[in-house]
């Protein structure tokens, strides 16, 4: 029963599309839609449901953590490991033996990751292990990085493995420490892949999605700054593909898929020509 009640409340916690035309008053529906359903999902749903998913959490953490346990002594017992342990063991190898440390500060002398806001909180501490300049200090955060032994190249406008603590959180952490020990950060927003048609389409959107101070957990908007200009000669823009209001998902899909193959097909009939890198 408690269970349903809850599926009840996610069901209303989530924005809410209110069409005007079905409303005898589009101001009362625009009322309802700005007014009295966010003040109801702010106030009343949104913390009794972060209540209920705490008081969740405690018990689930009960009954997974015994398979957990198990898990790992299984792995144990028939000499296995995964991703993580593979993670863990590293970071544990170099933060608590100085000569491996050293071993891999001869072998490498520089160290270049990219994909940086794909970067969780031990991967950063294997990448200072391996490139600060003290092999005793196992604090990795006050590792100090060799001159030019790092460079990372990362946009956290992409960050999209945060279930895997891969947050904005670690990307600015380690921004901040390598500016800190006198790295320098080097902004790149040039786009050199798409029209400008493409940029002024999306820039409004982003701008709108992403934060535009010091985000703690969400990326800072920047824009994109396209350098191709569209060429009237060349197939290019945004285009729309209309999916009637009545069609449910299943044909929806069916159709979308449909029309794009269509007109796929009738841009290489007709000879459509495409921008290209020269």
């Amino acid at each position: 029963e408690d269970y349903n009640k809850i599926k009840l409340l996610e069901n209303f916690s989530k924005s809410e599309k209110v069409t005007l035309n079905r409303w005898t008053s589009k101001e009362k529906a625009k009322e309802y839609r700005d007014s009295i359903v966010l003040k109801l999902q702010e106030e009343v749903l949104n913390p009794t449901l972060q209540q209920w998913r705490e008081y969740c959490y405690a018990d689930t953490i009960k009954f997974v953590l015994p398979a957990v346990e198990y898990y790992h002594e299984l792995r144990q017992k028939v000499s296995m490991l995964n991703f993580q342990d593979l993670l863990l063991k590293t970071s544990c190898l170099l933060r608590d033996y100085p000569e491996v440390r050293q071993y891999f500060h001869q072998k490498y002398k520089c160290l270049l990751v990219d994909e940086f806001q794909d970067t969780d909180p031990i991967q950063a501490e294997i990448i200072f292990y391996l490139t600060g300049q003290d092999v005793y200090e196992k604090n990795w955060q006050k590792l100090i990085p060799r001159p030019g032994s790092l460079f990372v190249v990362g946009d956290p406008q992409q960050s999209i493995y945060r279930f895997r603590r891969a947050d904005i959180a670690i990307y600015n952490l380690v921004k901040g420490l390598i500016e800190k020990s006198g790295g320098e950060v080097l902004k790149l927003q040039a786009n050199f892949r798409s029209l400008h048609s493409i940029g002024s389409y999306l820039n409004p959107i982003f701008e709108e999605l992403f934060s535009s101070g010091q985000g703690k957990f969400q990326a800072v908007y920047s824009p994109m700054q396209t350098v191709w200009e569209d060429n009237p000669q060349y197939l290019s823009g945004v285009k729309q593909l209309i999916v009637s209001k009545e069609s449910n998902k299943n044909n929806t899909i069916r159709q979308d898929a449909q029309s794009i193959a269509r007109v796929i097909r009738d841009m290489v009939d007709k000879g459509f020509k495409l921008v290209r890198t020269e």
